[in-house]
Protein backbone atom coordinates (compact mmCIF):
# COMPACT_ATOMS: atom_id res chain seq x y z
CA UNK A 1 0.00 0.00 0.00
CA UNK A 2 2.67 2.73 1.12
CA UNK A 3 4.49 1.56 -2.21
CA UNK A 4 1.52 2.11 -4.20
CA UNK A 5 0.88 5.81 -2.55
CA UNK A 6 4.24 6.48 -2.93
CA UNK A 7 3.71 5.26 -6.68
CA UNK A 8 1.35 7.85 -7.28
CA UNK A 9 2.47 10.50 -5.83
CA UNK A 10 5.83 9.98 -8.11
CA UNK A 11 3.55 9.99 -11.21
CA UNK A 12 1.55 13.06 -9.81
CA UNK A 13 4.48 14.81 -9.58
CA UNK A 14 5.91 14.06 -12.76
CA UNK A 15 2.54 14.68 -14.82
CA UNK A 16 2.66 18.59 -13.25
CA UNK A 17 6.78 18.60 -13.86
CA UNK A 18 5.77 17.74 -17.57
CA UNK A 19 2.41 20.09 -18.45
CA UNK A 20 4.26 23.14 -16.18
CA UNK A 21 7.00 22.77 -18.63
CA UNK A 22 10.67 23.39 -18.48
CA UNK A 23 10.70 26.67 -17.13
CA UNK A 24 8.99 26.13 -13.44
CA UNK A 25 11.33 23.72 -11.06
CA UNK A 26 9.23 21.15 -8.91
CA UNK A 27 11.91 18.87 -7.95
CA UNK A 28 11.03 19.58 -3.96
CA UNK A 29 7.86 18.14 -4.84
CA UNK A 30 9.64 14.48 -5.47
CA UNK A 31 10.62 14.71 -2.03
CA UNK A 32 6.97 14.01 -0.69
CA UNK A 33 6.45 10.12 -2.03
CA UNK A 34 10.35 9.95 -1.22
CA UNK A 35 9.49 10.69 2.18
CA UNK A 36 6.74 8.83 2.56
CA UNK A 37 8.80 5.40 1.51
CA UNK A 38 11.57 6.32 3.53
CA UNK A 39 9.16 6.99 6.96
CA UNK A 40 6.95 4.04 6.70
CA UNK A 41 9.19 1.18 5.11
CA UNK A 42 13.18 1.93 6.00
CA UNK A 43 16.59 3.47 4.21
CA UNK A 44 16.26 0.61 1.06
CA UNK A 45 12.76 1.88 0.14
CA UNK A 46 13.65 5.51 0.53
CA UNK A 47 17.09 5.15 -1.55
CA UNK A 48 15.06 3.32 -4.05
CA UNK A 49 12.29 5.71 -4.23
CA UNK A 50 14.64 8.54 -4.74
CA UNK A 51 16.53 6.80 -7.87
CA UNK A 52 12.57 6.66 -9.24
CA UNK A 53 11.81 10.29 -8.51
CA UNK A 54 14.64 11.01 -10.22
CA UNK A 55 14.16 9.48 -13.18
CA UNK A 56 10.67 10.62 -13.30
CA UNK A 57 12.05 14.10 -13.36
CA UNK A 58 14.89 13.44 -16.07
CA UNK A 59 11.81 11.94 -18.46
CA UNK A 60 9.47 15.14 -17.82
CA UNK A 61 12.48 17.58 -18.08
CA UNK A 62 12.88 15.97 -21.43
CA UNK A 63 9.16 15.78 -22.46
CA UNK A 64 8.71 18.99 -21.51
CA UNK A 65 11.52 20.43 -23.97
CA UNK A 66 14.69 21.28 -21.83
CA UNK A 67 17.21 22.60 -24.11
CA UNK A 68 20.80 21.91 -22.42
CA UNK A 69 24.17 23.00 -24.48
CA UNK A 70 25.25 19.13 -24.13
CA UNK A 71 23.05 15.85 -22.91
CA UNK A 72 25.33 15.10 -20.21
CA UNK A 73 24.09 18.47 -17.96
CA UNK A 74 20.50 16.82 -17.73
CA UNK A 75 21.59 13.51 -16.44
CA UNK A 76 23.83 15.55 -14.37
CA UNK A 77 21.48 17.45 -12.86
CA UNK A 78 19.35 13.93 -12.21
CA UNK A 79 22.32 12.28 -10.15
CA UNK A 80 22.25 15.80 -7.83
CA UNK A 81 18.30 15.34 -7.66
CA UNK A 82 19.05 12.09 -6.59
CA UNK A 83 21.76 12.84 -4.30
CA UNK A 84 19.56 15.56 -2.67
CA UNK A 85 15.99 12.71 -2.36
CA UNK A 86 18.81 9.76 -1.06
CA UNK A 87 20.08 11.98 1.64
CA UNK A 88 16.58 13.19 2.71
CA UNK A 89 15.13 9.62 2.93
CA UNK A 90 18.70 8.12 4.59
CA UNK A 91 17.86 11.24 7.22
CA UNK A 92 14.09 10.59 8.18
CA UNK A 93 14.80 6.28 8.16
CA UNK A 94 17.27 7.33 11.04
CA UNK A 95 14.95 9.63 12.50
CA UNK A 96 11.81 7.32 12.54
CA UNK A 97 14.55 4.24 13.73
CA UNK A 98 15.24 6.72 17.18
CA UNK A 99 11.97 7.42 17.62
CA UNK A 100 10.86 3.72 17.06
CA UNK A 101 13.56 3.29 19.70
CA UNK A 102 12.75 5.89 22.28
CA UNK A 103 9.40 5.05 21.85
CA UNK A 104 10.14 1.44 23.07
CA UNK A 105 12.98 2.40 25.66
CA UNK A 106 10.19 4.78 27.27
CA UNK A 107 7.39 1.82 27.56
CA UNK A 108 10.35 -0.96 28.59
CA UNK A 109 11.41 -1.51 31.86
CA UNK A 110 15.09 -1.26 31.75
CA UNK A 111 16.14 -4.23 34.11
CA UNK A 112 13.72 -7.05 32.62
CA UNK A 113 13.10 -5.81 29.39
CA UNK A 114 9.03 -6.63 29.37
CA UNK A 115 6.56 -3.65 29.59
CA UNK A 116 6.88 -0.99 32.50
CA UNK A 117 3.86 -0.07 34.41
CA UNK A 118 3.26 3.06 31.87
CA UNK A 119 2.55 0.85 28.90
CA UNK A 120 1.29 -1.59 31.17
CA UNK A 121 -1.38 0.59 32.13
CA UNK A 122 -2.24 1.82 28.50
CA UNK A 123 -2.46 -1.26 27.20
CA UNK A 124 -4.91 -2.58 29.56
CA UNK A 125 -6.99 0.46 28.62
CA UNK A 126 -6.92 -0.44 25.06
CA UNK A 127 -8.26 -3.92 25.60
CA UNK A 128 -11.06 -2.18 28.65
CA UNK A 129 -12.10 -0.47 25.38
CA UNK A 130 -12.12 -3.46 23.15
CA UNK A 131 -14.35 -5.20 25.80
CA UNK A 132 -16.58 -2.09 25.95
CA UNK A 133 -16.83 -2.19 22.02
CA UNK A 134 -17.24 -6.09 21.13
CA UNK A 135 -17.68 -7.84 24.77
CA UNK A 136 -15.07 -9.44 24.28
CA UNK A 137 -13.05 -11.34 27.39
CA UNK A 138 -9.87 -10.67 28.96
CA UNK A 139 -7.86 -11.53 31.86
CA UNK A 140 -5.86 -9.55 33.82
CA UNK A 141 -3.54 -10.85 36.44
CA UNK A 142 -0.92 -9.58 39.30
CA UNK A 143 1.84 -11.55 40.62
CA UNK A 144 4.12 -11.23 43.22
CA UNK A 145 7.38 -13.35 44.38
CA UNK A 146 6.84 -14.94 47.38
CA UNK A 147 10.50 -14.87 49.17
CA UNK A 148 12.08 -12.85 47.00
CA UNK A 149 13.57 -10.44 49.86
CA UNK A 150 15.65 -13.28 50.86
CA UNK A 151 17.55 -13.64 47.63
CA UNK A 152 18.60 -9.95 48.17
CA UNK A 153 19.37 -10.21 51.60
CA UNK A 154 21.24 -13.47 51.18
CA UNK A 155 22.71 -13.32 47.48
CA UNK A 156 22.67 -9.78 46.78
CA UNK A 157 20.91 -7.38 44.76
CA UNK A 158 22.72 -8.08 41.38
CA UNK A 159 21.46 -11.99 41.59
CA UNK A 160 18.12 -10.87 42.43
CA UNK A 161 18.26 -8.86 39.42
CA UNK A 162 19.07 -11.71 37.60
CA UNK A 163 16.25 -13.68 39.22
CA UNK A 164 13.72 -10.94 38.09
CA UNK A 165 15.18 -11.08 34.43
CA UNK A 166 14.66 -15.34 34.62
CA UNK A 167 11.36 -14.75 36.30
CA UNK A 168 10.36 -12.00 32.99
CA UNK A 169 11.64 -14.41 30.48
CA UNK A 170 10.03 -17.32 31.86
CA UNK A 171 6.56 -15.97 31.53
CA UNK A 172 7.24 -14.68 27.83
CA UNK A 173 8.34 -18.00 26.71
CA UNK A 174 5.15 -19.56 28.59
CA UNK A 175 2.53 -17.11 26.66
CA UNK A 176 0.93 -16.19 23.60
CA UNK A 177 1.99 -13.87 21.53
CA UNK A 178 -0.61 -11.87 21.86
CA UNK A 179 -0.36 -11.53 25.56
CA UNK A 180 1.46 -9.18 28.10
CA UNK A 181 3.78 -8.96 30.84
CA UNK A 182 5.10 -6.26 32.81
CA UNK A 183 7.06 -5.54 35.58
CA UNK A 184 4.77 -3.27 38.09
CA UNK A 185 7.38 -2.29 40.59
CA UNK A 186 10.20 -4.64 42.56
CA UNK A 187 8.90 -7.82 42.43
CA UNK A 188 5.48 -7.47 41.37
CA UNK A 189 4.40 -8.00 37.43
CA UNK A 190 1.57 -7.56 35.94
CA UNK A 191 -0.50 -10.42 33.25
CA UNK A 192 -2.78 -9.69 30.52
CA UNK A 193 -4.36 -12.08 28.85
CA UNK A 194 -6.83 -10.81 25.80
CA UNK A 195 -9.72 -13.05 24.47
CA UNK A 196 -9.47 -15.19 27.70
CA UNK A 197 -12.44 -16.13 29.87
CA UNK A 198 -12.18 -17.92 33.47
CA UNK A 199 -11.76 -21.40 32.43
CA UNK A 200 -8.62 -20.28 30.00
CA UNK A 201 -7.24 -18.15 32.47
CA UNK A 202 -6.80 -20.44 35.24
CA UNK A 203 -5.38 -22.64 32.98
CA UNK A 204 -2.88 -20.05 31.44
CA UNK A 205 -1.87 -18.85 34.77
CA UNK A 206 -1.35 -22.05 36.46
CA UNK A 207 0.92 -23.06 33.50
CA UNK A 208 3.15 -19.73 34.13
CA UNK A 209 3.17 -20.63 38.25
CA UNK A 210 4.35 -23.60 37.28
CA UNK A 211 6.75 -23.30 34.86
CA UNK A 212 8.02 -20.52 37.32
CA UNK A 213 8.47 -22.95 39.83
CA UNK A 214 10.84 -25.29 37.74
CA UNK A 215 12.20 -22.00 36.31
CA UNK A 216 13.60 -20.61 40.15
CA UNK A 217 14.06 -23.74 41.69
CA UNK A 218 18.13 -24.15 41.24
CA UNK A 219 18.37 -21.05 43.01
CA UNK A 220 17.97 -23.26 46.65
CA UNK A 221 15.59 -20.78 48.55
CA UNK A 222 11.82 -21.22 49.63
CA UNK A 223 10.29 -18.34 46.42
CA UNK A 224 7.03 -19.23 45.46
CA UNK A 225 4.57 -16.95 43.31
CA UNK A 226 1.14 -15.97 44.88
CA UNK A 227 -1.02 -14.93 41.56
CA UNK A 228 -4.61 -12.63 41.91
CA UNK A 229 -6.71 -12.23 38.57
CA UNK A 230 -9.63 -10.40 37.46
CA UNK A 231 -11.42 -12.76 34.47
CA UNK A 232 -13.30 -9.44 32.67
CA UNK A 233 -16.64 -10.83 31.35
CA UNK A 234 -18.06 -7.25 31.20
CA UNK A 235 -15.64 -4.03 30.83
CA UNK A 236 -14.28 -2.43 33.95
CA UNK A 237 -15.50 0.77 35.64
CA UNK A 238 -11.36 1.77 35.30
CA UNK A 239 -8.20 0.65 34.56
CA UNK A 240 -7.09 1.19 37.85
CA UNK A 241 -9.32 0.01 39.82
CA UNK A 242 -9.08 -3.19 37.85
CA UNK A 243 -5.59 -3.56 38.52
CA UNK A 244 -6.44 -2.66 42.64
CA UNK A 245 -9.07 -5.33 42.23
CA UNK A 246 -6.32 -7.81 41.42
CA UNK A 247 -4.08 -7.08 43.29
CA UNK A 248 -5.88 -7.28 46.37
CA UNK A 249 -6.67 -10.65 45.48
CA UNK A 250 -2.75 -11.49 45.40
CA UNK A 251 -2.67 -10.05 48.77
CA UNK A 252 -5.35 -12.66 50.61
CA UNK A 253 -3.40 -15.28 48.48
CA UNK A 254 -0.36 -14.21 50.43
CA UNK A 255 -2.29 -13.77 53.76
CA UNK A 256 -3.74 -17.12 53.14
CA UNK A 257 -0.06 -19.05 53.02
CA UNK A 258 1.28 -17.82 49.84
CA UNK A 259 2.09 -19.58 46.73
CA UNK A 260 -1.60 -20.04 45.26
CA UNK A 261 -3.92 -18.73 42.95
CA UNK A 262 -7.43 -16.58 42.89
CA UNK A 263 -9.61 -15.26 40.72
CA UNK A 264 -12.92 -13.28 40.02
CA UNK A 265 -14.81 -13.03 37.62
CA UNK A 266 -16.03 -9.47 36.43
CA UNK A 267 -19.85 -9.23 34.94
CA UNK A 268 -21.90 -6.57 33.56
CA UNK A 269 -24.70 -8.27 35.42
CA UNK A 270 -23.19 -9.70 38.25
CA UNK A 271 -20.41 -7.81 39.71
CA UNK A 272 -17.23 -8.80 40.98
CA UNK A 273 -17.78 -12.46 42.46
CA UNK A 274 -14.72 -14.76 43.51
CA UNK A 275 -15.08 -17.73 41.80
CA UNK A 276 -11.69 -19.48 41.89
CA UNK A 277 -9.34 -20.49 44.96
CA UNK A 278 -6.09 -22.39 44.22
CA UNK A 279 -3.71 -22.86 47.45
Amino acid sequence: MVHGLAGLLTLLMGLVDWVTGSELSFSLFYLVPVSVAAWRLGRQAGVAWAAIAAGFWLAADHYAGAVYSTAAIQYWNMAVRFGFFAVMALALAQIRQMWETERTLAGTDYLTGVLNSRAFHELVELERNRTLRYNRPFTLAYLDVDGFKAVNDTRGHSEGDQLLRVIADTMRENMRSMDSVARLGGDEFGILLPETGPGAAEVALKKIQDRLMEAVGPVGLALSFSIGAVVCVGAPESVDKLIQRADALMYTVKQGGRNGLRSAVLDENFGIEAILRRS
